[in-house]
């Protein structure tokens, strides 16, 4: 088949790659072998073509002479050890180079272009052959605004090069306020270069659209009409818990629900009825993502502590109004990341906060703040706080490496209450997670659902340490029996009795996690005695331990919430939420269904019609069955194993086994990569085999080998890895060994984004460098800086995902952007600026994106089936009547006419007579000579006309087509006349150049 590419500006690139065309195109008839869906939108618009900068004396044959080398002045004045000078000793074109000497371990050495014009947001490249004789030199493209002030320095760098001559290149995009640029060839001061530079130009690329900062779904469409919002598929009831209160006569709920803080439906405040669920109203928190804790205050009002604002809320059941107190921290809002709070004296609320383990006091008489310091410095999480309002006693758990209870008196004392030989292996965990205090009582929660309960004088009551036993934010003393209390375990109310420090199952149902109580007493025999009404996670329950009766109500409210990942189903693609939902979505009529409101799904894979899903917490691997629509069942967790989140997954089918990536549990580092066998139901699971103190972010399967990509970022809470730099490694599974170790880009923190490219390489992402690795060589081939944002600061584990799209280009995501790259050139194509996360390809291999709540398709181009292919000469006429006609790097002696119903597509290519379309599916015309008249009529498809020479007048009319005919970046020697098209033509901001006159619809274009 004939390869070339219609989706690009041909004026740049000379088409002789994969050939393809709009997806209206290929559905038009049934002569292509995969039809849209759907019309897709306008071709990407193109933007007039800068020509390239001129650089003075690019390849130093200009000889340096008093005034220095012409075009070229050096970046300092003259240093011990270092020099450079033209020289004829050794050229790569011509009789000169550039000699750069650096043997100092103190200085550097390098010159700097004269300035050259440059376009705000347009990419350029500055590129040199390199003959590096030791050490390294580098090539640096700079920016400079109109005052002549420095914005960017992006450089790239080339070893030895063992005497020959290689290219080196780096890529930038001009800064908004840039206006010129230049070229700077350089030897650091931390190695001592020496080599030859020469043959360097530069080159302009297209103009990318500008970044976007919280974009509506419109200003993201806006940017590329190839897109479409596909709406915000994931809608989640995520409270983390609620409490009970009184509004006018009746019980109440609050609930603080999930949203998004930049959209209509941020972190809300819902009110409910206790005895029935009903919504009573619902408070939008402006700006506040979720929560982590609600509490009701002495004073009956509602505190609620919202990420990622970090602020405090105050609703007045009174006024029934919501308050926002502002930051906990004002002068650090981030170290103020409210987890717990709890009622204190006089309507105050005590805070517990990440990252530094800081405890906060509110006090409503004067609206303050106060920051109390770090209960224990070692931690990073306040995790839990309960009132001993009889003995004023303030209980503190903390957490992050080490669990640990703490009794703050009222003169100031802090005591440790928990010991090894109090509680053996409690301080073995990483989190105590939540407290009661209630009858005499402390009862604790950790991290592993395991129950611990204190009496005042601090001997620890009762305390096993050996699994799950205790679920929930609350439990409640019973008035009916004292010593007795309630709390909640898997679907279940359970009972403790202090008086033999023994649980058991009540068998009466709850739904889902108990937050707050209250004991009442009903004048109904059906509910004799006491009966406890009680706020839970999903809502409420009134519950009688007599009868053994319980009713349950649910909240039904529901919001938005941002998409944690884009997955590929059995039956369709789904999209997971955070923290909870997993939702089915049809990307080509982009119909939404329910969402499963279960888990943070991180990766999946398709197996035997199931989907395996990496969740997270615990590493664990579920299996769901969209056809049954059952709650995912558990395969396995590395809960032993100290891992955590499962970002990465592959799944082998010839032998029936997944692999599994992990980022490890809170406050360690080592990452793995477990291996299941279904066959015999075993897992193995892989870590410093791997990597030692990375996490595992990005895994691929292929030809028997794993090809895995790590991170330097462990698990929350953790400090710095002694890791430096981030690792490719190429695994060999069934011996445990590692083949090989590659470092992609010294110093860089992660490599994601792992896939078989359309070449048949292993592609990868190290921060904004894509590399390949080609596995017969078994080495790296191809490593650019191509990407326009790397890492940063904060902890990243999810960043680069690459998928090939359905015209054979490389299609990705880097959190910050929607990209291309043509596999053929490498040429890169920013399609999007500012936002774009996850990317995958659905079935028609249109690529999918995120950006927070919203979901995005991109539509590529469909590939063209040609039925008949047409290269080298053809003598004579040519009339296409049916099918695809592809005309690629060709010359046709005689006169084109296209039929009714036929399609053309003429790439690089020279008609020497006219051509003439009459009543065609579609006409594609790129990069070709015509030296007769081109008359284009009653098109039904789509007409595209881009970058041609046509020698004579040229006609477009009455064309009913499914997307506006483009006619852009030609030459007309003649009129151009176009009428009666719907839509009308467009030039896609790239006008024509015609020399008769421009009539009708094109006397614009």
């Amino acid at each position: 088949m004939i390869t070339a590419h219609i989706d690009r500006d041909p004026r740049r690139t000379p088409i002789r790659r994969r050939l393809t065309m709009p997806a209206a195109v290929a559905g038009a008839a049934a002569m292509m072998l995969a039809a849209a869906a759907a019309p897709a939108p306008a071709a990407q618009t193109r933007d007039a073509v800068a020509p390239d900068p001129v650089l003075v004396n690019p390849s130093f044959e200009e000889v340096a002479g008093d005034d220095g080398i012409p075009g070229w002045a050096p970046l300092a004045a003259a240093r011990p050890g270092t020099s450079f000078q033209v020289t004829d000793a050794v050229a790569h074109d011509g009789a000169h180079s550039l000699a750069l000497v650096d043997d100092s371990a103190t200085y550097s050495v390098g010159v700097e272009s004269a300035p050259f014009e440059v376009d705000p947001r347009r990419a350029y490249t500055a590129a040199a052959m390199m003959n590096v004789q030791r050490d390294d030199l580098g090539i640096y493209l700079r920016y400079y605004d109109a005052d002549g002030n420095r914005l960017t320095n992006v450089s790239a760098w080339q070893p030895e090069t063992d005497g020959s001559w290689v290219p080196v290149s780096v890529s930038a995009t001009a800064p908004d306020a840039a206006a010129t640029g230049t070229v700077v060839l350089y030897a650091a001061t931390t190695g001592m270069g020496s080599g030859h530079v020469d043959t360097v130009s530069v080159a302009a690329g297209e103009i990318e659209p500008p970044r976007l900062s919280n974009p509506t779904p419109e200003e993201v469409v806006a940017q590329n009409p190839r897109i479409s919002h596909l709406g915000t598929p994931v809608t989640s009831k995520i409270t983390t818990n609620s409490v009970l209160g009184e509004e006018d006569g009746r019980a109440v709920t609050y609930g603080a629900y999930r949203g998004h803080a930049d959209t209509d439906n941020p972190c809300t405040l819902v009110v409910a009825d206790a005895n029935t669920g009903e919504v009573i109203r619902a408070l939008p928190l402006a700006g506040a993502e979720g929560n982590f804790e609600i509490r009701k205050a002495t004073d009956g009002r509602v505190y609620i502590g919202t990420n990622h604002d970090y602020k405090l809320w105050r609703y007045d059941p009174a006024t029934k109004q919501v308050t926002d107190l502002g930051h906990i921290n004002p002068d650090s809002p981030g170290d103020g990341y409210p987890i717990t709070m709890t009622a204190g004296p006089n309507g105050t609320m005590y805070i517990g906060a990440y990252p530094k383990g800081y405890l906060y006091l509110y006090d409503p008489a004067d609206d303050s703040i106060t920051n109390l310091g770090a209960v224990d410095p070692t931690q990073a999480y306040v995790r839990a706080l309960a009132y001993d309002f009889d003995r004023d006693n303030l209980y503190v758990g903390v957490g992050g490496t080490r669990a640990q209870i703490y009794k703050l008196g009222p003169d100031g004392t802090k005591t440790a209450l928990i010991t090894e030989e109090n509680a053996p292996g409690f301080l073995d965990e990483t989190f105590v997670n939540t407290f009661t205090f209630t009858g005499d009582r402390l009862f604790a929660r950790t991290v592993s659902s395991e129950l611990i309960v204190l009496r005042p004088d601090d001997t620890v009551e009762y305390w096993k340490g050996q699994g799950r036993e205790a679920f929930g934010y609350h439990v409640s003393a019973r008035p009916d029996a004292p010593g007795k209390f309630i709390f909640g375990f898997g679907t279940n109310f359970w009972e403790y009795d202090s008086a033999t420090a023994t649980t058991r199952d009540l068998g009466i149902k709850t739904n889902t996690y108990l937050n707050d109580s209250r004991w009442i007493q009903l004048d109904d025999p059906e509910w004799p005695g006491y009966s406890m009404l009680a706020a839970t996670q999903g809502g409420s329950v009134l519950m009688n331990p007599t009868t053994g009766r319980s009713e349950l109500h649910t909240v039904d409210f529901a919001n938005p919430v941002t998409v944690q990942k884009i997955l590929t189903g059995p039956d369709s693609m789904y999209a997971s939420g955070y923290m909870v939902g997993l939702t089915p979505f049809d990307s080509v009529t982009g119909e939404i269904g329910t969402t499963l409101q279960s888990g943070q799904y991180e990766s999946s894979a398709v197996r035997d019609g199931k989907m395996l899903l990496g969740t997270y917490g615990n590493g664990r691997l579920m299996e769901y069955d969209p056809a049954t629509g059952a709650a995912p069942r558990q395969i396995f967790d590395l809960k032993a194993e100290d891992q955590d989140r499962p970002f990465a997954m592959d799944y082998d089918e010839a032998n029936d086994r997944v692999f599994m990536g992990t980022v490890p549990y809170y406050g360690t580092h080592q990452g793995a990569v477990t291996m299941y066998d279904f066959a015999t139901s075993t897992k193995t699971v892989f870590t410093t085999e791997i990597v030692e103190e990375q996490s595992v972010i990005s895994v691929l399967y292929h030809d028997g080998l794993l090809y895995v990509g790590t991170t330097l970022d462990g698990g929350l809470g953790a400090p710095p890895s002694t890791q430096t730099e981030a690792h490719f490694v190429v695994f060999d599974p069934d011996t445990g060994q590692k083949v090989h170790d590659f470092v992609p880009v010294a110093g860089d923190e992660g490599v994601t984004g792992l896939m078989v490219g359309p070449d048949g390489l292993i592609w990868g992402v190290s921060e904004d460098t894509v590399f390949k690795y080609d596995p017969a060589a078994e080495e790296i081939v191809y490593s650019e800086k191509l990407l326009r944002a790397r890492y940063g600061s904060s902890t990243v584990w999810a960043f680069a995902y690459l998928k090939t799209g359905a015209d054979g280009n490389v299609y990705g995501t880097n959190r910050s952007s929607l990209f291309r790259i043509d596999p053929d050139t490498m040429e890169y194509t920013l399609l999007v600026n500012g936002v774009g996360n996850y990317a995958n390809v659905d079935a028609n291999g249109d690529v999918l994106f995120a950006h927070g709540v919203h979901l995005y398709k991109y539509d590529v181009p469909d590939p063209v089936r040609c039925d008949h292919e047409i290269t080298g000469t053809h003598d004579g006429p040519l009339t296409v009547t049916d099918g695809t006609t592809c005309v690629d790097d060709a010359t046709v002696t005689g006169p084109v006419t296209v039929g009714a119903g036929a399609a053309l597509v003429v790439a690089g290519s020279q008609l020497d007579g006219p051509l003439r379309s009459v009543g065609a599916a579609s006409l594609t015309v790129t990069d070709t000579t015509v030296l007769g008249p081109v008359d284009v009529t009653g098109t039904t498809s789509s007409v595209t006309v881009i970058g041609n020479r046509l020698g004579g007048p040229v006609s477009v009319t009455d064309n009913a087509t499914s997307e506006p005919p483009v006619l852009s970046s030609n030459t007309v020697a003649g009129p151009l006349a176009c009428s009666g098209n719907v839509p009308a033509p467009t030039d896609d901001g790239t006008p024509n150049t015609v020399t008769g006159p421009r009539t009708g619809q094109c006397a614009g274009l």
